[in-house]
């Protein structure tokens, strides 16, 4: 269900990027309501599909002082991440800005203001029919929650047929209470004044603000030469039982490696596994792997995928949905690495530093590096998941900030060559912090 309203909003007709949808609710009539993410940039919405039409708005959660839980205030945190600071306003690209102004939002070809709704109606006859049965099962959704007694809403029956509501808020929420217990570390993205003021564009005002990440520790301690990491395994898979034990490891490991959210194309992963798994067991495995772990379910995309899957029915699929908390958090620590790669903070804050100065050469970015390019610069002396966590420890040590908000000229390599911090956004740019 929760894919099928994914897909909905991803159309070219409604909001038109790819969406996570957070929570929802369904009438009887088959009106559904919720919250959906927006898959690439910290932004959360609140959404309506009546089987005609969708609408969506900048999420509010109401009074900040009055609200049962604190889902709403992360939530809201999180889409106001994304107007903090106008990154998106054509630095160092001399392009025309988008939406330039801190209170708008794109609403088709326009900018709305964020206190107004964006209603837009299905035109093509692809994109009615997909309205049409999506209100269709909610209809039925709808009719089997209500046969469930008020004892089971709650268990663990209902899972078999609900969603996973506000998973993404839990997670952040969860995250900063295990990092409150841990003496010294700041477990919130706190506001501080930045030490040094990055360059602006003209006519605008900078509301960056100073992020602290809880520190991540890296697996492997300083050291001349290091190793690859035993965690992970480069040996060929010849059966299903170990495919099982090692898919969630590999998705988990893909997933924060690459930014994606939880949302993995399966050509990556058919990628990453080549040599590994024969491309027919690929398949076959991935597919019962839907069926045996609760935490993998594979969905279709607006366009079918060179290297997806096809189904026995012949339905086409082209991304892996992964929920696996636990395997998540494992991989922030768990990185893979080959012999010789940068592990010690220090080297790694060496060269990262040349590395930058040498990027902003005459001022060119505005002390607003893309975290693409530093990656890009670095090429194979780091690893992907240590850049990212080594990245972080420079920002918790105050030498850099990590900054969101929006890439006007944004590609899918760009976001994954990012960063995504743990309590949750992805962060595109790197600004030096003066001594």
């Amino acid at each position: 269900m929760k894919l099928a309203i994914a897909q909905t909003l991803s159309l070219p007709f409604a909001y038109n990027a790819p969406v996570v949808v957070l929570n929802f609710e369904v009438d009887e009539d088959g009106g559904i309501t919720g919250n959906f993410k927006d898959a690439a940039r910290p932004r959360v919405f609140s959404f309506e599909l009546d089987g005609e039409s969708v609408s969506y708005s900048p999420f509010k959660p109401g009074k900040m002082d009055s609200l049962d839980s604190e889902d709403g205030v992360i939530e809201w945190e999180e889409f106001s991440a994304g107007y903090s600071y106008r990154v998106d306003a054509g630095i160092g690209t001399g392009k025309k800005p988008q939406c330039v102004k801190p209170t708008a939002y794109n609403c088709g070809s326009a900018c709305i203001n964020v206190n107004k709704n964006c209603k837009s109606n299905a035109k093509d006859n692809v994109s009615k029919d997909r309205l049409k049965k999506l209100k269709g099962l909610a209809m039925s959704y709808y009719k089997e929650f209500e046969k469930l007694d008020k004892t089971e809403r709650g268990s663990d029956k209902q899972k078999e047929f609900g969603d996973k509501s506000n998973q993404a808020s839990r997670k952040r929420l969860a995250l900063m209470e295990q990092a409150k217990g841990k003496k010294g570390v700041k477990s919130e993205e706190s506001q501080a004044k930045p030490k040094a003021e990055s360059k602006k564009p003209s006519g605008q005002k900078s509301t960056a603000k100073k992020t602290t990440e809880p520190k991540v520790k890296v697996e492997a301690k300083s050291s001349p030469k290091s190793k690859a990491n035993p965690f992970y395994s480069d040996e060929p898979i010849k059966d299903y039982d170990t495919f099982k034990k090692e898919i969630s490891k590999e998705l988990a490991r893909i997933n924060f490696e690459n930014n994606y959210d939880g949302l993995i194309p399966i050509p990556k992963m058919r990628e990453e596994l080549k040599g590994r798994v024969k491309a027919e067991d690929f398949d076959k495995w991935m597919l019962r792997s839907q069926a045996d772990n609760d935490n993998i379910q594979l969905g279709e995309g607006q366009k079918q995928m060179p290297g997806g899957i096809k189904t026995e029915l012949g339905a086409h699929r082209d991304y892996i949905r992964f929920f696996d908390k636990e395997a998540m958090e494992k991989a922030r620590t768990e990185t893979k690495r080959k012999p010789g790669q940068i592990t010690d903070p220090k080297e790694f804050e060496d060269v990262a530093m040349k590395s930058l100065a040498d990027l902003d050469k005459d001022g060119k970015y505005g002390n607003l590096i893309p975290i693409h390019e530093l990656r890009k610069s670095l090429g194979d002396k780091v690893s992907r998941g240590d850049f990212n966590n080594l990245l972080m420890e420079m920002q918790a040590n105050d030498k850099v900030q990590l900054i969101g908000g929006e890439m006007t000229d944004s590609t899918p390599k760009k976001v994954e060559d990012s960063i995504t911090t743990s309590l949750g956004g992805v962060r595109y740019y790197v600004k030096i912090l003066k001594d």
